[in-house]
């Protein structure tokens, strides 16, 4: 297919390229699906897929979520990394942050159709994400405490809808 981002020049995988789009959708308000259309468009997108699979990322964010780096910190690794737009969390937790150092994103805001819905999809969620920091009893042997990068992920995910929504 067509590539019509390509085509006017929006792809790119300049380390000094800016952020065109910053979607502040909570999660389970469809970001991924908004992910998969800006990969269409030609965006490199980051979404919280992206910070847990590499350890460094989520290291990075943990720092800001425990207040010992500035957000600036993440910006400047999405950059070098020639991301350019970004959808859900952990970067929605700071659009303050981070229309100042992108005052020209354009910003989007990806709603669910029932906040009844998204607060059930959420719950359900946050409690899956909590089993994965249960200590490792013979009851419940979980490996995944074990893994240092899920140490990390508890952190980002502590700091996850705290500046937002708060739903627990």
């Amino acid at each position: 297919p067509n590539n019509i981002a390509k085509d006017k020049g929006f792809m790119t995988t300049d380390p000094n390229q800016q952020m065109k789009i910053i979607g502040v959708g909570l999660g389970r308000t469809g970001t991924a699906s908004f992910q998969i259309a800006l990969q269409r468009l030609g965006y490199k997108t980051y979404h919280m897929m992206a910070a847990l699979q590499n350890r460094a990322h989520l290291s990075v964010w943990a720092d800001i979520a425990e207040g010992r780096k500035p957000v600036s910190a993440a910006a400047d690794l999405l950059r070098k990394q020639g991301y350019n737009a970004t959808v859900g969390h952990p970067t929605a937790d700071y659009l303050e942050e981070s229309m100042k150092i992108y005052p020209e994103a354009k910003v989007i805001l990806t709603v669910r159709d029932s906040p009844a819905k998204w607060a059930t999809s959420w719950r359900t969620l946050a409690r899956l994400a909590r089993l994965t920091v249960e200590p490792f009893s013979w009851h419940y042997p979980n490996f995944l405490a074990l893994f240092p990068a899920m140490q990390s992920a508890h952190s980002v995910r502590c700091a996850v809808g705290i500046r937002g929504a708060n739903v627990e």
